[in-house]
């Protein structure tokens, strides 16, 4: 008899608004799993400037990868995507510094905008308010969501996001400033948050 071998563990990461794959944190994930040999596959999209694109990019990849165990790191909005996709699939989820009601904070960039890293022009317009709006839900299940915020991030309130995940478990830091400064040092207890030891070859 053939048995079927389970399939690695997957951890996907979300970078921000007008960001890359090529994002700082992303890459210090990357070093991080090949320095520690941990048998986890790793994947960051690069995902689309427009919100609902960028949400249905990250359901199909998702729906394909439903028999794996699946952890996520999302920043900023990419943290907020995170957390609409856990609380739809049930997976656990990092947020780092995460948008809280970007539907709001994201008022100012409807119009045509350039991404600075791709040099990709796109235009944001109402409806894409209204998504996001549609798409901002309350934590369903708190303790599968870790936060980590720094008190001096220049670009979100992170009071917005204590409050919210105010269930879940937290890492507030004093100081620091939006990208979360010494990231890679919570790299150890955010893989323990999301997978299991057993994912970590000694």
């Amino acid at each position: 008899m053939q048995y079927q071998s389970t399939p690695k563990p997957l951890l996907i990461y979300l970078h921000g608004f007008m960001s890359s794959p090529n994002s700082v944190k992303a890459k210090e994930t990357e070093f991080y799993l090949a320095k520690r040999s941990m048998v986890v596959e790793y994947l960051v999209p690069a995902l689309s400037d427009c919100p609902e694109q960028a949400y249905q990019q990250l359901d199909k990849l998702m729906q394909a990868n439903q028999n794996r165990t699946i952890g996520l790191i999302g920043s900023s909005m990419g943290g907020f995507f995170a957390s609409a996709i856990a609380a739809r699939f049930a997976c656990r989820a990092v947020l780092v510094n995460p948008a809280v009601g970007p539907q709001n904070i994201m008022q100012k960039y409807i119009g045509e905008q350039t991404n600075p890293y791709t040099n990709n022009r796109f235009t944001l317009t109402v409806n894409d308010m209204e998504f996001l709006r549609d798409l901002d839900v309350e934590c369903p299940q708190p303790d599968k969501i870790m936060l980590l915020v720094q008190t001096g991030d220049e670009t979100l309130n992170y009071k917005a996001a204590v409050a919210k995940y105010a269930d879940s478990r937290q890492v507030v830091e004093e100081g620091g400033d939006h990208r979360f400064q010494d990231y890679d040092k919570h790299l150890p207890s955010i893989m323990k948050f999301l997978f299991s030891p057993s994912t970590e070859l000694k």
